[in-house]
């Protein structure tokens, strides 16, 4: 309710288009609010996961909802890993790029381009 309640405030102070970003969401959600996976690990395996989760969640009526791409947790870097999951989150309709506090850097731009 607290993505509703958000867009609601929103919509009365702007007719503009909203994008509200929620982690915790609920099925139907998606009429008010986007959603993000949660925070994740720089991994293979929550690369695999994210396409399930995007999956799932689409089916619970939340179309515009992605991972943190690369990962947001974890002090290493796979520049492999990194751009094979940028590639794959351009099929998503929504993709977010974030990291933990005390995490190395991910953006484009700083991956190893050999």
């Amino acid at each position: 309710m607290i993505g509703k309640a958000t867009h609601d405030a929103w919509a009365r102070a702007d007719d503009k288009r909203l994008f509200v970003v929620a982690r915790g969401t609920y099925s139907g959600s998606g009429r008010y609010n986007q959603h993000f996976l949660g925070d994740n690990y720089r991994t293979w395996q929550d690369l695999k996961n994210s396409i399930t989760g995007v999956m799932n969640f689409n089916m619970f009526g939340i179309p515009m909802t992605g991972p943190n791409t690369c990962g947001s947790l974890g002090l290493n870097i796979d520049d492999e890993l990194c751009g094979r999951w940028m590639q794959l989150a351009t099929f998503f309709p929504l993709a977010r790029q974030h990291i933990d506090a005390s995490s190395v850097p991910n953006e484009i731009w700083r991956l190893n381009q050999t």
